[in-house]
């Protein structure tokens, strides 16, 4: 982003070739046996190219135009060309419309991983079967209407890296190595030439149930995958000269449980008042495998003091901090004198960053013209650093900061030392200071532990009233339909205590980095109306 008083412009070029080819051939075996096959190539790629041209000195205040600078001006060009080549095959195979058969394989090569990389194959096979119609006793059963198995093994290739991210690159820098002679700096990426196409092996089973003529739906998914070869960006050691590098990190684990119910409990046809429930509940666990080189953990970036980290036997990614001191049992060991907690400056586990538990709802309410739909959701199972309360803390504006009213306090849930090795409950010994002294500093401050809570919410995402105004307008000669929306999104939100500081879900930083930055914008409540008409 330019400053205020300076100017920069640059046209931009862009484009996208895609090439298909298919064959496709079908048979029909024995009248029973339908079986189709799908022969493929596909060529894509895309190029890029941009100039830039900027200045801080400008000839007239506010006057923003390139050519009326002073001075040489800092240009700048980036070019981009990425091609990938795909063949692949799909074969599909049917038993009288109740079992089915599907196989595929594809090999791709990428311009952007070496040669000895660039081509990658990944197969998967799938199949189901419609039980609601091979068995007879399920057909026409006035309680079972539809059931269904499937089952998969897949496998899906990726490559995760931006072009020419291979070989280490250099940057002009003038000034080098005096006066204004150019140079070249090396860059602060340390590019790897090794890098691998990222692989994700997967084993999904489930099925699905109909009643009651399908007023009730339910279905199930377990799902078991594996991704090799993943690729980040890592923090490296300042003294290697590189600020990150590019690796195949490891191997990670991702287990779950999908479920779905929809109900319609009330028909509108019967009723007069229609009602559909609708339900998702989702288990989401992972396993951080193996690292690169046999690391233990791999810093993925943070904060000074916390850090987002793939760590072996851990969920990915766990959130690693600093904490105070602490009994095995997890009360706050304090000074017998002071009332103050020391700080540990291990990095130790304060829980994952991915939500581990969803709930979504849906009710739908119609009464003659009006229609009524609200969708609300859940997740917990997860925490987040609120990096905006450190500053808020540091300046005695959040709540945090105010909660003993500015007086000594005793250190809730702490204890004292008895010097046998052993520790007594801390009932009287207040700390030091309750103000700016303890939250602006020493160990409770400085802890990440301080900052963290719970990432679990309740949302009521949407509500939409709907009015179908068409039986008002069919007399009209030019509007056939018409209906009118209020719509509001973010209308409530719950959480717990821990948590009176922001909303989880509103980020400041993207990626594999945690935390909400000071910079960060309140979370916003929509409200919105639609109007449709047709002529």
């Amino acid at each position: 982003m330019l400053a205020a008083n300076s100017v920069g412009a640059g046209p931009q070029g862009y484009s996208r070739i895609t090439q298909d080819f298919f064959l496709n051939f079908h048979k029909t075996f024995y009248h029973d046996f339908k079986t189709s096959l799908l022969l493929g190539n596909t060529i894509w790629q895309e190029q890029y190219k941009q100039l830039s041209s900027s200045s801080t000195q400008l000839l007239v205040k506010d006057f923003y135009n390139i050519g009326s600078i002073l001075g040489v001006p800092t240009v700048g060009e980036e070019l981009g060309t990425i091609r990938q080549i795909g063949y692949f095959g799909d074969l599909n195979i049917s038993y009288k419309d109740w079992a089915f058969l599907e196989a595929t394989d594809r090999n791709d090569h990428d311009s952007r991983l070496a040669a000895d990389n660039r081509s990658f194959f990944y197969p998967s096979v799938k199949g189901s079967l419609l039980l609601s119609d091979a068995i007879p006793a399920l057909k026409d059963n006035k309680y079972i209407s539809y059931f269904k198995l499937r089952a998969s093994l897949t496998k899906v290739g990726d490559v995760n890296i931006a072009p020419y991210s291979l070989q280490n690159t250099y940057n002009v820098t003038s000034g080098f190595p005096y006066g204004s002679v150019g140079g070249l700096s090396l860059n602060t990426t340390l590019n790897n030439a090794n890098l691998k196409p990222e692989f994700t092996k997967e084993l999904e089973f489930g099925g699905d149930l109909g009643f009651l003529d399908n007023r009730i739906n339910a279905s199930v998914t377990y799902y078991n995958s594996k991704t090799t070869n993943e690729t980040l960006a890592i923090n490296t050691a300042p003294e290697s000269g590189y600020s990150s590098t590019l690796v195949n990190v490891g191997a990670v684990q991702n287990t779950g449980l999908e479920t779905k119910l929809d109900i319609q409990v009330l028909t509108k046809q019967q009723n007069k008042v229609g009602l559909d429930l609708a339900g998702n509940f989702t288990i989401q666990n992972s396993k951080v495998l193996s690292l690169t080189n046999g690391l233990p953990y791999v810093n993925l970036g943070g904060y000074t003091n916390a850090v987002v980290a793939a760590v072996v036997g851990k969920p990915y990614p766990v959130l690693l901090g600093t904490d105070v001191n602490r009994t095995p049992s997890g009360q706050v060991i304090v000074d017998p004198n002071t009332g103050n907690p020391s700080l540990n400056s291990n990095l130790t586990d304060l829980g994952r960053t991915t939500t581990k538990f969803l709930l979504g709802l849906t009710q739908t309410v119609s009464y003659k013209f009006m229609t009524l739909s609200l969708t609300s959701e859940f997740r917990t199972g997860n925490v987040i650093y609120n990096e905006g309360l450190v500053q808020a803390t540091a300046a005695g504006t959040s709540a945090l900061s105010a909660s003993s009213g500015r007086q000594q306090f005793v250190f809730p849930n702490s204890v004292i030392p008895n010097g046998n090795g052993g520790y007594t409950k801390n009932t009287n010994v207040l700390t030091s200071d309750g103000g700016i002294n303890f939250f602006d500093g020493g160990a409770f401050y400085s802890a990440a532990s301080t900052y963290v809570t719970s990432g679990a919410f309740w949302k009521l995402r949407e509500a939409d009233l709907n009015f179908d105004l068409s039986s008002f307008v069919r007399k009209s000669k030019f509007v056939k339909r018409m209906s009118v929306s209020l719509i509001g999104r973010n209308l409530i939100m719950l959480r717990p205590k821990s948590n009176n500081w922001t909303d989880p879900e509103f980020a400041g930083t993207t990626g594999n980095a945690v935390g909400f930055e000071n910079n960060q914008l309140p979370p916003t409540r929509l409200f919105g109306a639609n109007l449709n008409l047709t002529f």
